[in-house]
């Protein structure tokens, strides 16, 4: 089977579309799965997670956490072979919440606006990156995270998973790159390569 970043992010925005309305969430999504956070915390974040649970035909299941409360989280097989890992980043004590003005319907939206770009993108670049989408609710971030392999040139990967965007800027970091660049549509897109040594 053929995985790609792109089938993962067409099957997140169908994932959103099927559960409803939720607190903001924090995604991940790469060729072989997706990973959601529910950022919020209590009755909320729980109502969400069963939100997600429901939409997919299972149930989200209770742990124990480190403090001894009870922890959910949802482990759940969609299509064509992509896996759903699910959980609840609470705030930190004493957070103060921002006013919402983003919904799931936006997050949705925003991958199918992301998803012409990110089937553009190269195979070296497809099965190895990670897509980050962030609701913070006032607005959303978008991150590609890629890796450069032994003997890979990071400048070439960084050009790679840039592919589509313009006004591409890249620099060196400790780890290797970070760059940001635009989609036509104007949105901000950060890239992130790290190089293995």
């Amino acid at each position: 089977m053929s995985f790609s970043l792109a089938r993962g992010t067409e099957t997140a925005a169908r994932l959103l579309d099927s559960c409803g309305a939720v607190e903001p969430l924090r995604l991940c999504m790469s060729a072989r799965d997706v990973q959601v956070e529910v950022c919020a915390g209590g009755s909320a974040a729980r109502a969400s997670l069963e939100r997600l649970a429901a939409a997919v035909g299972t149930t989200a299941l209770v742990g124990t956490a480190p403090a001894g409360s009870a922890a959910y989280s949802l482990t759940a097989d969609l299509a064509e072979g992509i896996v759903l890992v699910a959980g609840i980043d609470e705030p930190a004590p004493g957070a103060r919440r921002k006013d919402r003005s983003t919904s799931t319907a936006d997050a949705a939206e925003l991958l199918r606006t992301l998803e012409p770009w990110v089937r553009g993108l190269g195979r070296q670049v497809q099965p190895v990156a990670q897509l980050w989408v962030e609701d913070q609710g006032d607005a959303f971030t978008v991150q590609l995270l890629a890796t450069a392999g032994m003997g890979e040139d990071p400048q070439a990967v960084a050009t790679a998973a840039g592919r589509g965007l313009d006004q591409l800027r890249v620099r060196r970091t400790d780890s290797g790159l970070d760059g940001t660049g635009r989609l036509p549509c104007g949105r901000t897109v950060r890239i992130g390569v790290v190089s293995l040594l």
